[in-house]
């Protein structure tokens, strides 16, 4: 019997530490099972984002370039060669400009939709109110036209940038402070 008590000993020893082990294993497995489903979500968060930026991005882009398009069409300013060659690439930045607003429908959440949809409408009334063909109402002149769209345009492009800031996950540091004419930047 002398004999049995250490075996017995031993024998529980061995039990209690096959049974440790299988718990740390389980453990260590399911902490790297957890580790791969928040590899796997922090991923594709970070694709979303990506995907955002570059809709959000694109969306500025085109606003630029239908800034720096427009500012001469609505001036009259250059040949009739030089205004056609003008339109017609405001007409592709126009193209350009639903295909972002498209990417920005698919990608964005509906507070930077809604923001975009109003930059998209202001640059819409920019190009109209340099379109030669437009006409105007009594006391209307192109230019102040071209102003009062261009204003709409600055307020709708804060609002879009605060709103793609805050949806990329950057703090509110919105520009509310700042006042952009058409070819000046000023400080309130």
């Amino acid at each position: 019997m002398d004999v049995w008590v250490p075996a017995l000993f031993g024998l529980l020893g061995a039990v209690l530490g096959a049974a440790g082990a299988m718990w740390s294993a389980k453990r260590s497995t399911d902490a790297a099972i957890s580790s791969a489903f928040h590899q796997r979500d922090f991923d594709q968060e970070r694709w979303v984002r990506d995907r955002r930026e570059a809709a959000y991005t694109a969306l500025l882009d085109v606003d630029h370039k239908i800034w720096e398009l427009t500012g001469p069409l609505a001036s009259g300013q250059g040949t009739d060669e030089d205004t056609s060659a003008l339109w017609r690439h405001a007409d592709e930045a126009g193209a350009e400009l639903e295909l972002a607003l498209a990417r920005i429908r698919l990608t964005g959440p509906p507070d930077v939709e809604v923001a975009a949809t109003e930059l998209h409408l202001a640059l819409g009334e920019i190009l109209e109110a340099a379109r030669p063909t437009r006409d105007f109402g009594p006391g209307e002149t192109r230019i102040a036209t071209y102003v009062g769209a261009l204003a709409h345009r600055a307020e709708a492009q804060q609002a879009f940038q605060d709103a793609a800031r805050l949806s990329l996950g950057f703090s509110d540091q919105s520009g509310t402070g700042l006042l952009v004419s058409c070819r000046n930047v000023s400080v309130r």
